[in-house]
């Protein structure tokens, strides 16, 4: 206890200094050495005869999708790692077959998980902040998944009687999973207060389905990793971290909570502006896009000092409005297809070429049946 007292007096600062004094790519490189060392740990514990290149296969590429997503290169980097892998893998099978030994397929599955899919996951700790390292649902995931782990530990062992699933955790009880669940809960909403405290306008209610949510996930990830240790019958997949075992062993609730949440931040995002307010005092509003400006993952503009922030081809900006304004989707700058909603159209009106900009817009609502009118007329039933 004492050595896991003294890791965490000293990496959960350690994680909070990196987080808001460095920029996205520097909290990119940490989950990247976190992905990294996940997928040594995973294949040095599941492969039946480890092999320390395949490790390093999976450890790069599993490193370079998290770099990927630190500097908004998510799905071309994503797409790059895991096609390399893939066949990199196939052809070290196919050289197999002229050996004594042959590479099973099983092997395959295990690196292609450690090198592609948890990575992949973990990356979402990355795009959770990628508009601002200080960005409201960054914490998000290590606050749920922690003080649900904290709130199962605590509730089990001085309530729980009842086992929860004895062949995969033997100390974990049903009593222990529904504290994990309210004190996730209490969490969240805790922490959508202090977000307002600091000025965000957050809705509490979404904030407790991302309680919920998370910890479920979290709980699931746990599990699940347990499974694999009790398979291969070890009790930790590492010592690198004195009193909590390795880093899948401290993060495996983190590596299904993540992408969870980003999932919800996606679909209901619970950090609400100036929309929201409008509806709680039921005034009538009607929502911008942008017809030059690129989009990041959570619905913000991509600042205008990175790069890829300006769309400068006519006919791309043009398609792009017209999909906003009648299918209410547009591809962010990740690569993801993402809500809007289009009641008016910014443009940029200091451009030298601004006012063909327009009339080529105002022709390609035209031709695809989309009719202008008046902002007070278009949100009339907002």
């Amino acid at each position: 206890m004492k050595n896991r007292l003294i890791v965490a007096a000293i990496g959960i600062p350690a994680l909070l200094a990196v987080i808001f004094f460095t920029p996205i790519w520097g909290w990119g490189i940490v989950v990247a050495i976190m992905a990294a060392f996940c997928a040594w740990e995973l294949l040095h514990t599941a492969m039946p005869k480890f092999v320390p290149r395949f490790a390093v296969y999976a450890g790069v590429c599993g490193a370079a999708i998290v770099l990927g997503a630190a500097f908004g290169k998510s799905e071309l980097v994503f797409k790059i790692a895991a096609y390399v892998l893939f066949v990199t893998m196939f052809v070290e099978m196919m050289i197999s077959f002229h050996k004594s030994e042959r590479i099973p397929f099983q092997d395959l599955a295990l690196v292609f998980t450690a090198g592609i899919v948890i990575p992949w996951m973990l990356s979402s700790l990355v795009r959770l902040g990628l508009n601002d390292p200080k960005a409201p649902y960054l914490l998000l995931p290590f606050v749920i998944t922690w003080l649900s782990d904290s709130g199962a530990f605590f509730v089990g062992r001085s309530l729980g009687k009842t086992k929860l699933a004895p062949a995969l955790s033997p100390h974990k009880t049903v009593e222990g999973c529904v504290g994990g669940f309210v004190c996730a809960i209490a969490a969240a909403m805790l922490y959508g207060l202090v977000l307002h405290l600091c000025g965000y306008r957050v809705q509490i209610g979404l904030l407790a389905i991302y309680g919920f949510f998370g910890s479920l996930a979290g709980q699931t990830g746990d599990l699940a990793f347990s499974a694999i240790k009790r398979e291969h019958g070890v009790k930790d997949y590492s010592n690198l971290l004195p009193g909590h075992g390795g880093m899948l062993d401290r993060f495996d609730s983190t590596i299904f909570t993540a992408p969870m949440l980003e999932l919800l931040v996606l679909l209901a995002p619970a950090g609400s502006c100036l929309q929201q307010a409008a509806k709680e005092q039921g005034v009538s509003f009607g929502c911008e896009v942008f017809a030059d400006r690129a989009y990041e993952a959570d619905g913000s503009l991509r600042d205008r000092r990175k790069p890829g922030a300006m769309i400068t081809d006519t006919a791309t900006a043009i398609d792009r409005v017209v999909r906003m304004v009648k299918e209410q989707k547009v591809t962010a700058y990740t690569g993801e297809d993402i809500p809007v909603v289009a009641h008016s159209v910014c443009v940029h009106g200091d451009g030298a070429r601004a006012l063909e900009f327009v009339q080529a817009l105002r022709s390609a609502f035209a031709e695809h049946g989309i009719a202008v009118a008046p902002l007070a007329e278009v949100i009339a039933d907002v």
